[in-house]
């Protein structure tokens, strides 16, 4: 009962912020962020929606729910929901660090607070989960898996096949940014994708390998999924979206523009989410995220050059 409940509850969730952002977009309603950015419908939805058509298409069932078996075999030693709280205390540290080292550079120079947000994402959504929860990988099943193993040591050709859907995701979201790009710049792209990769990687792993993972065994596989992209929708609409930077004052973050975050962030987190479950390959999902917040930033960054 309590994992159908998290379920609707997040499916309802999702289903009034794609509403209102349709609206927004719709409307143009002044004064929110959707009129800062690209439209949703053509970075996030239709992209989004096409690439988790495909990942159902690409895989026969028995082979993910196989290896779903694994992943509860490996978390069988953990406990999950004091691992899972200790999660939370890691993203709440993160958004208070993030706000403590953005107002210290800040103190130095105006153009420094972006650089706190890499140290402090290193070390509150890596370096102490992986401490803290995953014991160094250290915890292994009776088969001798350990969840980084799943995760980053790929043995089965079938585990790569998401690797389309990855692709045809990034190609729809490259189309409707097309002209943003113009003149293209390969060499530029390759050194931004670089720099965003190191963005993904810690996040993916942190919300993808540790926390959906862990909502998946308390909540059910859809529960898990639904839950990780709402929670990643919302720490984004407090860090102020891709600006690598805290807000002044998160608490005062207006309702349509946390409405916004979940239908651009947290669908996308559907998509990640989703690939997760299917493969549990943490090398696709950080080359779809890094993928996409190049595609979508890479416009913005080339105007800024």
């Amino acid at each position: 009962m309590a994992r159908r409940a998290v379920l609707w509850a997040g499916i309802a969730l999702f289903a009034v912020a794609l509403v209102a952002t349709a609206t927004m977009e719709i409307t143009a309603v002044e004064g929110s962020l959707i009129e800062e950015g690209p439209s949703p419908f053509w970075v996030t939805w239709i992209p989004m929606g096409a690439g988790i058509l495909l990942l159902r298409m690409l895989t026969p069932s028995r082979r993910h729910q196989a290896l779903d078996r694994r992943v509860q075999d490996t978390l069988k030693p953990h406990p999950i929901v004091r691992e899972t709280a200790l999660l939370g205390l890691c993203l709440a540290g993160f958004l208070l660090g993030l706000a403590i080292m953005s107002y210290v550079f800040g103190l130095v120079s105006e153009g420094f607070p972006w650089l706190a947000a890499p140290a402090v994402r290193f070390i509150f959504l890596l370096l102490l989960p992986v401490l803290l929860v995953d014991r160094a990988g250290m915890i292994r099943s009776e088969q001798g898996d350990t969840m980084a193993g799943i995760a980053m040591r790929i043995d089965e050709p079938w585990r790569w096949s998401g690797a389309v859907a990855v692709a045809g995701v990034l190609a729809l979201i490259l189309a409707g940014q097309w002209d943003g790009f113009l003149p293209f710049s390969l060499e530029w792209l390759i050194t931004l994708f670089g720099i965003l990769f190191a963005v993904a990687l810690p996040e993916e792993i942190f919300y993808r390998g540790m926390l959906q993972s862990r909502l998946e065994c308390l909540f059910g596989r859809h529960g898990g999924i639904v839950l990780a992209a709402a929670v990643f929708g919302l720490v984004y609409a407090l860090m102020g979206g891709y600006e690598d930077v805290a807000r002044g004052d998160p608490w005062t973050l207006g309702a349509s523009n946390l409405l916004l975050s979940l239908a651009t962030f947290g669908v996308s987190s559907l998509m990640y989410g989703y690939l997760w479950s299917r493969y549990r390959n943490i090398w696709l999902n950080i080359l779809l995220r890094a993928g996409v917040i190049t595609l979508i930033t890479g416009p913005a960054v080339s105007i800024l050059e």
